[in-house]
């Protein structure tokens, strides 16, 4: 996961409500050896300290094998309240660089194959940390 843009987080304005929005890139790797890696979608937040910033769908995608593939998320919240210590801690935090946003983001999945050991059906969990300003990340 890497972020590529964000907007509408001026903590430094008395306004108590931001409407966020996020670039995101997800870079995804197909597991399997023989076959393409597919999922049904998922759900994505994006939050700062407790406080969800922004969300999004993940669309339904497939991978094939050796074939890396990147996709781009648009998350966005519409006037988000934030209390005035978050409010506060986020501005410091933006104005030295180290402001940090917690994305979790779930993908759905339901294998019609059963008879391949590689057939999976269920969720999986990703979280990411990504520092707002930088393309730094951190998986968790």
């Amino acid at each position: 996961m890497e972020l590529s843009a964000f907007q509408g987080l001026n903590a430094t304005t008395t306004k108590t409500a931001l409407s966020p929005a996020f670039g995101l890139k997800l870079h995804v790797k197909n597991p399997r050896l023989l076959r393409p890696w597919c999922s049904n979608g998922g759900e994505l937040v994006v939050s700062y300290s407790g406080v969800a910033l922004a969300w999004a769908h993940v669309p339904q995608f497939c991978v094939q094998r050796r074939a890396p593939t990147e996709l781009t998320l648009l998350p966005w919240g519409r006037e988000v309240g934030l209390s005035e210590d978050v409010r506060q801690r986020l501005a410091a935090e933006l104005h030295v660089g180290t402001a940090q946003v917690t994305v979790e983001m779930k993908l759905f999945y339901d294998a019609t194959d059963w008879s391949s050991p590689e057939s999976y059906r269920g969720a999986s969990l990703h979280l990411f940390q990504l520092i707002l300003g930088s393309t730094q990340h951190r998986n968790n």
